[in-house]
Protein backbone atom coordinates (compact mmCIF):
# COMPACT_ATOMS: atom_id res chain seq x y z
CA UNK A 1 0.00 0.00 0.00
CA UNK A 2 1.17 3.46 -0.85
CA UNK A 3 1.92 6.13 1.68
CA UNK A 4 -0.92 8.27 0.49
CA UNK A 5 -3.44 5.38 0.92
CA UNK A 6 -1.95 4.48 4.21
CA UNK A 7 -2.03 8.29 5.49
CA UNK A 8 -6.05 8.44 4.21
CA UNK A 9 -6.62 4.29 5.84
CA UNK A 10 -5.59 5.71 9.39
CA UNK A 11 -6.80 9.08 9.32
CA UNK A 12 -10.27 7.78 8.16
CA UNK A 13 -10.71 5.65 11.37
CA UNK A 14 -9.46 8.09 13.92
CA UNK A 15 -13.01 9.29 14.78
CA UNK A 16 -13.75 5.07 15.78
CA UNK A 17 -9.87 5.26 17.67
CA UNK A 18 -11.07 8.41 19.51
CA UNK A 19 -14.47 7.08 20.75
CA UNK A 20 -12.30 3.66 21.75
CA UNK A 21 -10.03 5.95 23.69
CA UNK A 22 -12.68 7.45 25.09
CA UNK A 23 -14.90 4.40 25.76
CA UNK A 24 -11.82 2.46 27.48
CA UNK A 25 -11.25 5.67 30.14
CA UNK A 26 -14.60 5.53 30.59
CA UNK A 27 -15.14 1.78 31.51
CA UNK A 28 -11.68 1.99 32.91
CA UNK A 29 -10.84 5.23 34.88
CA UNK A 30 -8.20 4.11 36.90
CA UNK A 31 -4.88 5.85 36.34
CA UNK A 32 -1.79 4.08 35.62
CA UNK A 33 -2.92 1.30 33.72
CA UNK A 34 -2.56 3.21 30.34
CA UNK A 35 -0.66 0.50 28.96
CA UNK A 36 -3.59 -2.30 29.27
CA UNK A 37 -5.66 -0.01 28.29
CA UNK A 38 -3.72 0.38 24.88
CA UNK A 39 -3.26 -3.46 24.26
CA UNK A 40 -7.17 -3.61 24.62
CA UNK A 41 -7.34 -0.96 22.01
CA UNK A 42 -5.16 -3.14 19.66
CA UNK A 43 -6.73 -6.21 20.66
CA UNK A 44 -9.92 -4.69 19.27
CA UNK A 45 -9.05 -2.93 16.46
CA UNK A 46 -6.80 -6.37 15.53
CA UNK A 47 -10.33 -8.50 16.13
CA UNK A 48 -11.82 -5.93 13.95
CA UNK A 49 -9.51 -6.16 11.02
CA UNK A 50 -6.15 -8.31 10.27
CA UNK A 51 -4.88 -6.28 8.38
CA UNK A 52 -4.58 -3.41 10.79
CA UNK A 53 -1.46 -4.58 12.16
CA UNK A 54 0.88 -2.85 9.49
CA UNK A 55 -1.03 0.28 10.62
CA UNK A 56 -0.42 -0.19 14.22
CA UNK A 57 2.61 1.84 14.69
CA UNK A 58 0.78 4.94 13.34
CA UNK A 59 -2.32 3.97 15.22
CA UNK A 60 -0.31 3.79 18.61
CA UNK A 61 1.13 7.26 17.86
CA UNK A 62 -2.13 8.80 17.31
CA UNK A 63 -3.13 6.99 20.35
CA UNK A 64 -0.74 8.59 22.74
CA UNK A 65 -1.03 11.87 20.95
CA UNK A 66 -4.87 12.16 21.83
CA UNK A 67 -4.46 10.53 25.19
CA UNK A 68 -1.75 13.41 25.96
CA UNK A 69 -3.84 16.29 25.02
CA UNK A 70 -7.13 14.82 26.62
CA UNK A 71 -4.96 14.53 29.60
CA UNK A 72 -3.54 17.95 29.83
CA UNK A 73 -7.51 19.69 28.40
CA UNK A 74 -9.41 17.04 29.82
CA UNK A 75 -11.91 13.96 28.28
CA UNK A 76 -14.34 14.41 26.33
CA UNK A 77 -17.99 13.69 27.85
CA UNK A 78 -20.72 11.44 26.58
CA UNK A 79 -23.65 13.19 24.68
CA UNK A 80 -26.85 12.72 25.77
CA UNK A 81 -27.40 9.41 24.07
CA UNK A 82 -24.17 8.03 25.22
CA UNK A 83 -21.65 8.76 22.38
CA UNK A 84 -18.42 9.74 22.61
CA UNK A 85 -17.89 13.08 20.60
CA UNK A 86 -16.05 11.52 17.65
CA UNK A 87 -19.30 9.55 17.07
CA UNK A 88 -21.35 11.68 17.34
CA UNK A 89 -19.77 14.31 15.08
CA UNK A 90 -19.71 11.37 12.39
CA UNK A 91 -23.54 10.33 12.31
Amino acid sequence: MNFINVVKMVLGIVPEIVSLVVMLEKLFPAAGIGTEKLTMLKRILAAAYDGITEFMPSIEKIVTVMVELFNKFGWPEKDEKGDAPAQAATK
